[in-house]
């Protein structure tokens, strides 16, 4: 799957409660958008999926419509 097709992925499903971001350099980041917390960052869109996954089951992000 190209980086394209990933980061589309990651943000149709998160894209509402994070900023999600690629930036062509191998690391792949997001932020929560309530503000709480910092940096979360990962190698790779399905390390970073999972990331996203814990940081929400610990504290669900509100999501914006």
């Amino acid at each position: 799957m190209s980086a394209d097709a990933a980061l589309f992925i990651l943000r149709w499903n998160w894209g509402s409660a994070y900023e999600i971001d690629y930036g062509g350099t191998g690391r792949w980041q997001a932020q929560r958008r309530d503000g709480r917390g910092g940096e979360l960052a990962a190698a790779d869109p399905r390390a970073l999926r999972d990331v996203i996954l814990r940081d929400y089951e610990l504290d669900p992000v509100p999501r914006c419509a």
